[in-house]
């Protein structure tokens, strides 16, 4: 998902995230997609739907 529309999404619910929290969301995403496929923790992979579903 482009982190600007994350952005906006977040602000519309009054969030902001920093530059540093920004990073950490997606390095979170990386190590759940490689976490997954050692084990089934989500069948959500595709990072808009992650970014959807899981982050906001």
């Amino acid at each position: 998902m482009n982190s600007d529309i994350f952005k906006e999404l977040l602000l519309k619910q009054g969030i902001e995230l920093s530059a540093r929290q920004q990073e950490q969301f997606r390095t979170y995403y990386h190590q759940l997609i490689v976490a997954n496929e050692k084990t089934n923790l989500t069948r959500i992979t595709e990072e808009d739907e992650v970014y959807l579903k899981h982050f906001l």
